[in-house]
């Protein structure tokens, strides 16, 4: 059973044609995506507002999208994420558990985010209070912000320790430990 339709309104962003959507459980209007490949039918994941899905991003689980953030490229967002404000998720980025992306955030290349409260590093490694709650999983990024004079050898143990426990933490989630 679909769980959404277009509502024939269509624009064009980019080159790319993009369709409106509306639930059909109570007729809300939605954002905007490129074709059903980009939003799932099942689960209660949703496109809000001025929000735009495109290329081969995928949104599904209870993920939802609000105001005029935009997914594309090969992104994959799911879980009970959240992705609002002006946030840009594309790339090979995965945005999944309980994970909220705001703001002008840009989340890109193979990010994985989960959240995080307290201090996180952006992509330019500035340091950020519960901005933006992504992590990069990546071992070798991880020897890069070592290196990084910017980034004093507490702060590079508290975001190695902060990874470690989060992502154990998201490991046991998965499998049930």
């Amino acid at each position: 059973m679909k769980k959404y339709e277009f509502t024939g309104e269509t624009k064009e962003f980019n080159g790319i044609a993009l369709r409106r959507i509306r639930r059909i459980s109570d007729g809300l209007v939605g954002g905007w995506i490129e074709s059903e490949s980009n939003l799932s039918q099942s689960g209660d994941c949703f496109v809000f507002d001025n929000a735009q899905i495109f290329g081969d991003a995928r949104i599904s689980g209870e993920a939802r999208i609000y105001g005029d953030a935009w997914v594309f490229g090969n992104a994959r967002i799911f879980g009970n994420a959240r992705i609002y404000g002006g946030a840009r998720i594309y790339g090979e980025a995965r945005i999944y558990g309980e994970a909220r992306i705001y703001g002008d955030a840009q989340v890109d290349k193979s990010w994985q985010c989960i959240s995080i409260s307290g201090l996180t590093y952006n992509i330019d490694l500035t340091p950020t209070w519960g901005h933006v709650g992504c992590v990069e999983f990546n071992p070798m990024e991880l020897d890069d912000i070592k290196h990084d004079e910017r980034i004093s050898e507490l702060e590079f143990h508290t975001i190695k320790e902060t990874i470690r426990l989060q992502y154990k933490l998201m490991l046991s989630r998965m499998i049930g430990v």
